[in-house]
Order: structure tokens, then sequence, then C-alpha cells
């Protein structure tokens, strides 16, 4: 596990994407069918969803022997965790900021708590901060008596009173690692200016 964090993807700053951008969610579930069809059984055994990422490369600018080049940058970085053998921190422009979310209601007696954010009716686990969250307690921001892990653990150094409702707002990364150890559709379209479909093929690591 590192805590790198994927070079910034901004349009017009010498690389970009063709839309669509691929992001699904995918859950396992245990199916086990009968020989009549009938009465199926299936069990879920994820709780949160793994996300899959995928990005097609419009162009990608720089020479690789300048190690400033976006290029280098890019292709450097995919070195450093070794394909998919190390995970890193990825920030999507399109969906990194929660805004007052509701995450429980205090009893006087629970400390521990589960950071996450909805999608409708869909709990998705967050445990990635760009920067410390803002936790509030019946609308009151609170600066001290709490803890958060690297596992998206709340604690609470008192429990919150009864009926009192525990919120957050804040920016998060997703923890994503390659899928593949090599980026077959990298193409060199004309001197130090590139192009990939799928370039950048991810799927999401929760710890």
């Amino acid at each position: 596990m590192s805590n790198l964090v994927f070079p910034s993807i901004s349009p017009g700053t010498g690389w970009s994407w063709k839309w669509p951008i691929k992001k699904t969610p995918k859950f396992t579930t245990l199916v086990q069918t009968p020989a009549s069809q009938r009465g199926e059984v299936r069990i879920a055994i994820q709780t949160f969803p793994i996300w899959f990422f995928s990005y097609d490369i419009s162009y990608l600018k720089g020479n690789p022997q300048t190690s400033a080049s976006f290029f280098a940058q890019i292709i450097g970085f995919y070195g450093q965790v070794q394909g998919a053998a190390d995970d890193f921190l990825f920030q999507d422009i399109y969906d990194y900021q929660v805004t007052a979310q509701e995450i429980g209601v205090g009893d006087g007696a629970t400390t521990y708590f589960q950071m996450y954010r909805t999608i409708g009716g869909m709990v998705d686990l967050v445990q990635n901060f760009i920067s410390a969250p803002s936790l509030y307690l019946n609308g009151v921001l609170q600066s001290l008596g709490y803890s958060i892990d690297q596992y998206g653990n709340l604690t609470f150094a008192t429990a919150p009173g009864v009926g009192v409702v525990i919120t957050w707002t804040g920016n998060f990364y997703y923890r994503v690692r390659f899928i593949e150890d090599q980026m077959d559709n990298l193409r060199q379209r004309w001197l130090n200016t590139w192009d990939a479909a799928e370039f950048l093929k991810m799927k999401s690591v929760l710890l």
C-alpha cells in the first residue's frame, strides 16, 4: 500500500482524455441455482462497491527523455507502482466531494461510526481524504474529541448523545490500483505526442 497520488488530470495542460469515461460499481454475489431452477439462493458477500475506471487518452505530450514532461510523469508513475503491484490515491475530478452526509444518530453509548457517503440508496465506503473532513454534531462543527483511522473508522472520545445527528463534509480520494501490468494501447501518434485507448484501467481497493 502506498500513499502516492496520481498526477492531476486537468484538460488542456499537456494531456487529456476522450469521452465517454467508464466508471462502474461492482458487487460480488454467491448464487446457488437448483436443477429445477426454482428457489434460487443468492447471498451478497460484499457490503460496499468496488469501482472500475477506464480513461481513453486523446493526447499525452512529452519527450520521454525530459523528466518534467507529461509523458514522463505519467509513465514514471506507472513504473513507481510497478503496474498492478501497488495501490495509490486517485482523485476523480468529477466525483470527490461530500456535503452534509449523515452517517449516524447518537444513542448515548456508541462511540464508533463508519465514514461513508450515499449515492441514491447505495452506501459507498470512504477511507482516504484529500484533507481532514469537517465533522458536525447536530450541525455544530467539531474540532476535538474524535479520530478517524485509515479504514474510515470514526471514533469519539465520548459517545454522542441520544438523537444527536452526525454528519460530515469533505473531499476524498479513491484508493485504486492499475488492473494490468502493461499499457497495451499506448502509441506515439507523432513526435512527442501520444494517445491510448483504455490507458488508465483501474479498480478501487478497500482497506
